[in-house]
This record gives C-alpha cells, sequence and structure tokens, in this order.
C-alpha cells in the first residue's frame, strides 16, 4: 500500500461523523493491461495517466462505496 499525504487548509477541524477526509487509497500492481481489460469488462469508469517524470501509470476509479481506488505501475508492463 501507499500513503499519499496532501495537506487542505481548507479543511477545520475534524470531520464530523460519517464523513471522511480520505480522498483515495493507492496500491502498488503488476498486470496493467489485465486491471484495464477487467475494469472495462465490469463496465467501471476510470480514468489511465502518467505521473510526470516517473515510470509510473496510474488507474484511477470509484468503489461501489464511495471511495476513491488508485492503482500504480510500472511503465515497463505499459
Amino acid at each position: 500500500p501507499i500513503v499519499h499525504l496532501v495537506e487542505d487548509e481548507s479543511i477545520e477541524g475534524p470531520a464530523h461523523p460519517g464523513s471522511t477526509t480520505i480522498d483515495h487509497i493507492a496500491f502498488a500492481c503488476a498486470g496493467l493491461r489485465e486491471f484495464e481489460e477487467l475494469l472495462r469488462a465490469k463496465n467501471i469508469p476510470f480514468r489511465r495517466s502518467r505521473v510526470p517524470e516517473t515510470s509510473i501509470v496510474q488507474l484511477a476509479f470509484v468503489d461501489p462505496g464511495g471511495n476513491g481506488i488508485e492503482l500504480q505501475f510500472v511503465d515497463d508492463e505499459v
């Protein structure tokens, strides 16, 4: 698992019960093509992007519970 911490000065105090301040969770993965095929087969909308100045390709989507999910792959798997 990969933890991305981002400072957001617009958030004041703790979250309200039932809410969250977590934007997404990220996982280092293998098998980029297989994951893309699986997401398409299940009609799950996703965004593919490259991290500038790195060899990382990301797939981002939202799970059924509304949580952001990011899958990271190294470029040599493309």
